[in-house]
């Protein structure tokens, strides 16, 4: 696999300076899994390429292909009335050791005693 340089930044660092990263053969594998178990999350590709084709991520490789990922363009447009969030916030603000606790409900369960007078952590660093 072959990421774009603005993509080398996701894969392990053994693998960063040399611009490719060596994957196994899996014959179920689709595009899609290969690129996410390097390291590179969908939210970052733009568009990935076999051989140099455009293919979609449910496509499957052959042994010996080149996988080329581009990422995706920068900025992302907003759409009219919303705004973008990324669903991986929360785990990279958890890794940060950001956490929020909040009153169990009807949807949101949990297997935490809440006590309304036990102090919140809602900041960072």
């Amino acid at each position: 696999m072959r990421p774009a340089p603005d993509l080398r930044r996701l894969l392990a660092p053994r693998y960063r300076g040399a611009g490719e990263r060596p994957l196994p053969f899996d014959p179920d594998a689709t595009v899609g899994h290969l690129v996410q178990a390097a390291g590179i999350p969908f939210t970052e590709v733009g568009e990935v390429r076999v051989d140099g084709a455009p293919v979609p991520v449910t496509a499957r490789v052959r042994p010996g292909a080149v996988l080329e990922v581009v990422p995706a363009p920068r900025p992302v447009a907003v759409p009219p009335g919303g705004f973008l969030l990324d669903v991986g916030l929360g785990a990279l603000a958890r890794g940060c050791g950001c956490s929020v606790r909040t009153p169990p409900g009807p949807t949101m369960p949990t297997t935490r005693r809440w006590s309304p007078g036990r102090p919140r952590r809602t900041g960072c660093c």
